[in-house]
């Protein structure tokens, strides 16, 4: 793509972003309605001082009007945070507001970075990626199969409903090709559903980390959360309360 489609684009998804019309742009340019149809479709280029313009009234860099950087912030911060994760500048800013919620929520702002290292350092949250992926990869092949053969497979099914025999329909259409990418494609089908299943086991794995409840008394010794002498002297007063508790309900007959 050369530089005037670049940019053009980039006023357009700009523009989009802002919520703004062209004839916005336009009015705070000073300039006809149609230059900036002219730009955003590559014919013209913006001059200098426009490009500043532009990129003050969308809230944009000029960078990103320009081509140079991928993300159109104009905070440095996000920027940076863009180019070292590889993170879209609306992930980054996810991240951030649901940290800052955290901060609110835990009273510690030492705590939030803690939680998010848990979930991004965790097995299962890569797992949950890596299953992503292939659910994407093996879901497209699948799609494309069908895709490529829905008709072969619609004309195919309508003769084996009718008195066609298999050998009329091998005259017609090979069908033990049909059969084979038929099959094919159940299996990649299939594949989808078990990848699927396992990404929810292994998310609700992700969920047990922060769940309390799913803590047993010896994970929680194990991992040094409470003193076994604690667990051993609260266990007997539940028993000794309880047995206080039957007493009163049930007081021995005279």
């Amino acid at each position: 793509m050369d530089n005037r489609k670049i940019i053009g684009t980039r006023i357009n998804s700009a523009l989009a972003f802002a919520n703004k019309k062209q004839k916005d742009l336009a009015a705070h340019l000073g300039v006809p309605d149609n230059t900036i149809s002219y730009f955003c479709s590559g014919k013209r280029v913006p001059n200098a001082e426009q490009i500043i313009k532009i990129s003050e009234f969308l809230k944009v860099s000029s960078d990103y009007i320009l081509g140079l950087n991928e993300n159109p912030s104009t905070n440095p911060d996000i920027t940076n945070a863009c180019n070292v994760t590889g993170l879209d500048e609306i992930t980054v800013r996810l991240l951030i507001t649901q940290m800052k919620n955290w901060e609110i929520m835990f009273g510690d702002e030492n705590k939030t970075p803690k939680i998010l290292n848990k979930i991004l350092s965790s097995d299962e949250f890569m797992n949950i990626c890596t299953y992503i992926s292939e659910l994407q990869k093996i879901s497209e092949l699948s799609c494309s199969l069908k895709n490529d053969n829905i008709k072969t497979f619609n004309k195919i099914q309508f003769l084996l409903e009718t008195d066609w025999s298999f050998e009329e329909i091998e005259k017609k259409y090979p069908y033990q090709e049909y059969k084979a990418v038929e099959k094919e494609y159940f299996q990649l089908d299939d594949t989808c559903d078990v990848i699927r299943y396992k990404s929810t086991k292994f998310f609700e794995k992700l969920l047990n980390l922060f769940d309390a409840r799913e803590y047993t008394v010896l994970e929680k010794i194990m991992t040094k959360e409470f003193d076994i002498n604690v667990i051993a002297n609260s266990f007997e007063q539940e028993q000794r309360e309880q047995v206080n508790d039957n007493g009163k309900h049930n007081p021995p007959k005279e």
